[in-house]
């Protein structure tokens, strides 16, 4: 089943396809899989397969089911890697009015779209913020590569040839929570294999982390951790229960 669905997608959400898609409807691309909600995409931003991934509804899934399943309404959310908005729509469409929602995105590029996407799906009157931040512990500041294709802009050590460099300033997690106050919250996180550092640097700053749905990703980070290595991380160090996963997305809560 896994393969057919894999068949389906890669044939689905091509250059081609997704180029029509933009032709069609412009920049307000609707998720013909999810009721009432449709995004703000210029297309300097983002490769055409991902413009018809979003369409047909298989951009970021796993993360958007495991949000519409359990995320809790009456927390406070903090989302690393909110990267076009897409997921924190799903989040704020979600949460009652008294949480809050802080949005954290590496890519200064994408923090308009990420407004335009959150503000059109803030049903509830939400209250957020949008921080140009890379989550880091070792440096002020690190270097983002930022391509065409939006999922692939991440932490670099060395330059590159292809795409743009910047100089992002870091932030820590403890500093995103000590914005939230002693409140319980939940953590979305999808920041590329960045996510090791938090994991590794921080602890008492996830107690009061209730929920956390993360998208895992195999890095060498002074020596090689696999996706089961960092899920063993989160669990034995953290204390959270591994409750639902869908490949590398994973659900946990305390």
């Amino acid at each position: 089943m896994n393969r057919l669905k894999t068949f389906i997608e890669n044939s689905l959400c091509n250059r081609i396809t997704g180029s029509l898609i933009l032709a069609g409807f412009k920049k307000f691309i609707p998720d013909i899989r999810s009721k009432n909600f449709s995004f703000i995409i210029h297309k300097n931003l983002i490769q055409p397969k991902n413009i018809a991934s979003i369409f047909f509804g298989f951009y970021e899934r796993g993360e958007i089911r495991f949000i519409n399943k359990y995320l809790n309404p009456l927390l406070d959310v903090i989302e690393l890697g909110a990267s076009l908005g897409i997921v924190s729509s799903h989040i704020i469409r979600k949460l009652n009015k008294q949480s809050k929602l802080l949005l954290v995105e590496a890519n200064p590029f994408l923090e308009s779209t990420i407004t335009a996407n959150v503000t059109k799906h803030n049903i509830n009157q939400v209250a957020y913020k949008v921080l140009n931040y890379a989550v880091s512990y070792n440096a002020d500041k690190v270097k983002l590569r930022i391509t065409s294709d939006n999922t692939e802009s991440r932490v670099i050590k060395d330059s590159i040839s292809q795409g743009t460099e910047l100089s992002i300033e870091t932030i820590s997690l403890l500093s995103l929570v000590n914005k939230l106050g002693e409140k319980k919250y939940a953590l979305v996180c999808d920041i590329e294999g960045s996510e090791i550092e938090w994991i590794i640097h921080e602890s008492e700053c996830l107690n009061n982390c209730q929920q956390l749905l993360i998208e895992l990703h195999a890095v060498d980070y002074g020596k090689h951790y696999s996706v089961d290595d960092i899920k063993n991380l989160i669990i034995d160090k953290h204390k959270f229960k591994l409750i639902d996963n869908r490949g590398p997305v994973c659900y946990f809560e305390k």
